[in-house]
């Protein structure tokens, strides 16, 4: 009898990862799928989107459904990353047409998403859920707000394989962008995105904004120069 016991036991652990995987394999074919059909060079088909509401409606499911309760550290990062860009590209799909993400009402703090089972905010994922958990300077240039001024929208999702040498890649790619750098040697002064103002702090491990940018950039930034930083432009992410 304990026997029986013991191996239904272990069929239903089994079955509930296998059940697990499946959610987060369906959570990311169909992220792909969405960056395959309506993203071109960071830029997003917000239009087309709209006019084939079964890809947002699938998507929103797939999100909902996924468990992360078992998810190893590298899994649960990169879907949390991806649960936040598609979280954007979906909530903007549903107010399109817009200018900007700042013409939607509680966009960032107000709209809530249904993820992994839970209620909540982008700003509450990405605080609460991500940075918390993961202190990773290099996820800002991961995550994508849906503006112009953000980084660019990848072409393809994280995942946990790659995880870490593709922050480490979008953050350099990013960052040798004359958009985000641009360095005036006459001036002694460096141009940098409005990121680095904002969330200062969270580059506090590398003990100053600049000595972060030179980890990443072909041209580094030369002692004693000042930062400024750039106007961030809020107009929308769309093709």
């Amino acid at each position: 009898m304990r026997k029986r016991v013991h191996i239904f036991i272990t069929f239903l652990i089994l079955l509930t990862s296998l059940m697990m995987s499946a959610q987060l394999d369906a959570f990311q074919q169909q992220s792909q799928f969405l960056l395959n059909s309506y993203v071109r060079d960071g830029l997003v088909d917000y239009k087309s989107l709209q006019e084939n509401p079964k890809t947002i409606t699938v998507l929103k499911q797939s999100l909902s459904k996924t468990k992360v309760t078992k998810l190893t550290a590298q899994e649960l990062k990169a879907f949390l990353i991806n649960a936040y860009n598609m979280s954007v590209i979906i909530s903007i799909t549903e107010h399109y047409p817009t200018s900007s993400v700042l013409d939607i009402d509680g966009f960032f703090d107000k709209i809530k998403h249904q993820i992994a089972g839970k209620s909540v905010t982008l700003n509450e994922l990405e605080k609460n859920w991500l940075f918390k958990k993961y202190p990773d300077a290099r996820l800002h240039f991961a995550l994508v707000c849906g503006a112009i001024s953000c980084p660019p929208l990848k072409d393809t999702i994280f995942k946990s394989q790659n995880i870490e040498s593709k922050l480490e890649k979008v953050t350099k790619a990013t960052l040798n962008n004359p958009k985000f750098l641009t360095i005036d040697m006459h001036e002694k002064s460096a141009s940098v995105s409005k990121i680095f103002d904002w969330y200062r702090t969270d580059f506090k491990k590398d003990k100053s904004v600049i000595n972060f940018i030179n980890k990443y950039t072909d041209k580094t930034i030369p002692d004693g120069f000042s930062l400024e930083f750039k106007n961030y432009d809020w107009s929308l992410n769309q093709k």
